[in-house]
């Protein structure tokens, strides 16, 4: 290769290898944008590496929250080491009479190994093993032992590391040198299988640290939540950190993570929430709620008491402006203003534009619906608006 071919190589390796680390590094730069980028503009103009609004509401919660989330890091570190620590030690107990020759039915014990990973009892006959026989719900060990403590994949794994890297000729020598089994294991073949020692230990404390099943099957004590199970209930948005006059939007789900409705919730006062949901979900939406609340949470389905009228559309502002004043209209994506007088009717306006336009909700007593609906349909006629149905 002569001079010339050996610098284009040597300039083409260099653009694929910035091409390759730009790939890894934009996900990251988007994700530290993306956390110092406003909801509202999150929810107007999705995902951006220019945000059109910063907001560091993220960041406060996370200082918000950080008694709750330096405890959930706490658990994971401490079911991480421990269960691997404890996973370890008991695989390689286990692996290493499989990889003796002379251990009596070692064929049978190695199959029924094998045999777990292709079936399994299934998570009902597991979960009832574990809560009635064991009883480890909301204990710590029900983070440790099931599903993760022990790996038939990783016991057949370090059984034919044993078998194939451990020389029979080093044990024998130290057979007859004296050595004890416990001796053998402990001063040659554990020396000798760092490698995989360490592979094994990679893998179980990978498999600690992301999991959140066992957290979601056994743990109801949120003193137990590890910063997985924190993440995973954080999919459905927390309430806790909503300011008073904040809206938001989520999804209503089941104890098994499927969709009830989707709805926006709208906080009215210190401990007072505004649940709008889908029309043709009401009766539905009300029933799961009954059937799920707790300690003194009150609810009432106030359907037939509220009327809503949606105004969307790039003209919305200056069409409600001609009606209310502008001091009392929200500015911000996802905030509302109580009693504002619209064409002389008390409402509460939010301003989320669910449609994907700008645009505002008006919430007003059904009798006065009819003429805040005229006074909109007039003040709009110069900008063209019409009625239109969902």
């Amino acid at each position: 290769m002569n001079m010339k071919s050996e610098r284009g190589f040597s300039n083409g390796a260099a653009v694929i290898m910035v091409l390759l680390a730009f790939i890894c590094i934009f996900p990251v730069l988007l994700l530290f944008m993306s956390s110092i980028t406003s909801e509202a503009s999150l929810l107007k103009n999705g995902y951006s590496v220019f945000p059109e609004e910063f907001g560091f509401d993220a960041y406060r919660y996370l200082w918000m929250s950080r008694e709750k989330i330096l405890r959930a890091y706490g658990m994971t570190i401490a079911q991480t080491s421990v269960g691997t620590s404890l996973s370890v030690v008991v695989t390689t107990l286990l692996a290493y009479p499989l990889s003796r020759k002379d251990l009596p039915g070692r064929n049978v014990i190695a199959f029924y190994i094998f045999f777990t990973m292709l079936f399994s009892g299934g998570m009902i006959p597991s979960y009832m093993m574990w809560t009635q026989m064991f009883h480890i719900k909301d204990t710590f060990f029900a983070l440790i032992f099931p599903s993760l403590f022990l790996s038939g994949f990783a016991v057949i794994m370090m059984r034919t590391y044993f078998s194939t890297n451990i020389p029979d000729n080093v044990l024998e020598a130290a057979k007859i040198d004296g050595a004890s089994e416990v001796k053998i294991l402990l001063r040659i073949v554990l020396p000798m299988s760092k490698p995989i020692l360490s592979t094994v230990g990679l893998m179980t404390a990978l498999a600690y640290w992301n999991d959140w099943l066992n957290g979601l099957y056994y743990i109801s004590d949120d003193r137990l939540f590890s910063i997985q199970v924190i993440l995973n209930r954080l999919l459905t948005n927390d309430f806790s950190n909503l300011s008073i006059g904040q809206v938001r939007y989520t999804a209503m789900c089941t104890e098994t993570g499927g969709v009830v409705d989707d709805l926006v919730v709208c906080r009215l006062g210190e401990a007072v929430y505004l649940l709008v949901v889908n029309a043709s979900n009401r009766d539905k939406d009300a029933a799961h709620i009954q059937a799920h609340l707790s300690g003194d949470c009150r609810f009432t389905d106030r359907s037939d008491e509220i009327a809503l009228l949606a105004l969307q559309g790039p003209a919305a502002p200056a069409i409600l402006q001609k009606l209310a004043r502008e001091a009392d209209i929200p500015k911000k994506y996802y905030w509302l203003s109580s009693r504002v007088k619209a064409a002389g009717v008390e409402t509460i306006v939010s301003r989320t534009g669910y449609t994907g336009e700008l645009g505002y909700e008006l919430y007003c007593a059904p009798p006065d619906a009819p003429a805040l609906w005229d006074a909109l349909l007039e003040a709009g006629a110069a900008e063209g608006l019409v009625p239109c149905g969902l």
